[in-house]
């Protein structure tokens, strides 16, 4: 997905990174600062790929109450000041069978 050109610089294949996600099942994927608006965002896209998969609705609202609680979590707990201390990680993957909520941030030692 990323190659070196000509001049030795990087490259990177957006279309065989959307494609590999897209095999993987990954229905969002996020780096950054945290704020209100994106964990509405967040979940509104979450929401809406979640209703294009065949799965039960209680395995869906499941899914959608882990984000919520993964990501409130994050807001209220992992601020320490530093703007890029303060980015997070949070990445949503499932299919029909099986989900994950995987998040991450930074914390004091």
């Amino acid at each position: 997905m990323i190659r070196r050109n000509q001049t030795g610089l990087s490259e990177l294949d957006v279309y065989a990174l959307y494609d590999s996600m897209e095999r993987e099942n990954i229905m969002l994927s996020f780096k950054g600062p945290l704020s209100e608006e994106l964990i509405h965002s967040i979940l509104e896209v979450v929401e809406h790929r979640l209703e294009g998969l065949e799965a039960d609705s209680k395995t869906k609202k499941r899914v959608y109450h882990v984000l919520v609680e993964c990501l409130q979590n994050l807001y209220h707990h992992g601020k320490n000041g530093d703007v890029e201390e303060e980015a997070i990680i949070v990445m949503v993957v499932g299919n029909e069978d099986t989900y994950s909520v995987i998040t991450g941030n930074v914390v004091d030692t």
